[in-house]
């Protein structure tokens, strides 16, 4: 399996589908959350072996990439 941490979430749920696997995914969020947020980015990823398919799980953060006007 391809290592997708820190890729977009988008593009990660791409590359593994293409490689045969199900993709589940879970957003992990902090308290104060992040204003302004641009981005999806895979923060862990998990291989579930109880499941019938090869599945894995992406968690997932919002991130701000762009700097923040003045």
């Amino acid at each position: 399996m391809t290592r997708v941490e820190g890729l977009e979430l988008d593009a990660a749920v791409r590359l593994l589908e293409g490689e045969g696997y199900r993709v589940e995914t879970v957003e992990a969020r902090s308290r104060k959350g992040v204003d302004g947020s641009d981005a999806k980015r895979v923060i862990r990823v998990l291989e579930l072996t109880d499941r019938p398919e090869r599945t894995v799980q992406l968690v997932y953060a919002e991130f701000r990439t762009a700097a923040q006007d003045q």
